[in-house]
């Protein structure tokens, strides 16, 4: 491939992590507790953390298989091209797909840091996220500058420590945060919460952007347990419409009007509808719901 052929910039990419995730940015009793890739008995690999167990690999790494194939396999790193998680066979496969620059979730930790959030011991969860972090920067996107655009996870569990990992990011090179579109299902306060506030000025201090994935936060609307699985499929997208309704009512949006959002994953066949649904909203409600757009 010639530098012209690479033309596309995507913002939503993945990472199956190798078991040597840690091993280079961590060492003694916190390697030793930091999340760990095993194998259980019938040969599938899992991520276990403080007592908690995170299945590996699944639906989301299926590159290169037939559809029939598709499932919930694969199931171990063995299973998938080495693309998914040797980054020098990634820059191989993003050069023949014309991928010019790649912005990549983690997998093994959630999109937005799930695993690190679910944990008991908050310590011990800062810690082993910020050499996340520096993994993901040093080892994966550093491998080859330019080529990925560094995507950090916050501990939003802890304000103040949020924003001196924000800081710390920025300062390493960092351009893009991960967080949940609907911390409430995290038990924090919602975005639309005071407790936000030093987050979003810090973010918009140090000219990063947000980057939602769905599937974070607000679940794809499922009718019944007896629903075949690709009525929820179908509605996925409808999860991530409702959360751009909600963030476009963020008040930082007028008080910070450079700041930008990045929406991973969520279709785009829904946003006519809810550009049109939102403008005729306004319209005919903005007097008595007090609407921040009333002029504009």
């Amino acid at each position: 491939m010639q530098k012209d052929d690479m033309v596309v910039i995507s913002t939503d990419d993945h990472i199956c992590e190798p078991p040597t995730l840690f091993d280079n940015q961590l060492s003694g009793e916190l390697l030793a507790s930091a999340p760990k890739l095993k194998v259980d008995s019938e040969g599938k690999n899992y991520w276990e953390y403080q007592g908690f167990l995170r299945p590996s690999i699944g639906l989301n790494a299926v590159v290169g298989r037939p559809f029939e194939e598709y499932g919930m396999e694969p199931t171990s790193l063995d299973q998938l091209r080495d693309g998914c998680y040797d980054v020098h066979a990634r820059i191989d496969d993003m050069d023949v797909n014309g991928i010019a620059a790649s912005m990549c979730f983690g997998n093994s930790i959630g999109f937005d840091g799930q695993t690190f959030h679910k944990a008991p011991d908050k310590k011990l969860s800062l810690r082993h996220m910020q050499a996340y972090n520096d993994w993901h920067y040093d080892e994966w996107c550093m491998a080859y500058p330019g080529r990925f655009i560094p995507l950090a996870i916050l501990p939003t569990w802890d304000p103040e420590a949020t924003v001196a990992e924000i800081n710390r990011c920025a300062k390493k090179g960092f351009k893009v945060v991960s967080m949940n579109e609907n911390p409430t299902v995290q038990e924090l306060p919602s975005i639309h919460n005071d407790y936000w506030d030093p987050v979003y000025k810090a973010l918009m201090d140090n000219d990063m952007t947000i980057a939602l994935h769905i599937g974070s936060g607000n679940p794809a609307p499922h009718a019944s347990m007896e629903s075949p699985i690709e009525a929820w499929i179908s509605t996925m997208p409808m999860s991530v419409a409702q959360g751009v309704a909600d963030w476009l009512q963020l008040e930082e949006l007028h008080q910070y009007p450079d700041m930008r959002v990045i929406v991973s994953e969520g279709s785009i066949g829904w946003v006519p509808y809810l550009m049109e649904r939102a403008d005729f909203s306004n319209w005919r409600h903005k007097a008595w719901t007090r609407s921040r757009f009333q002029d504009i």
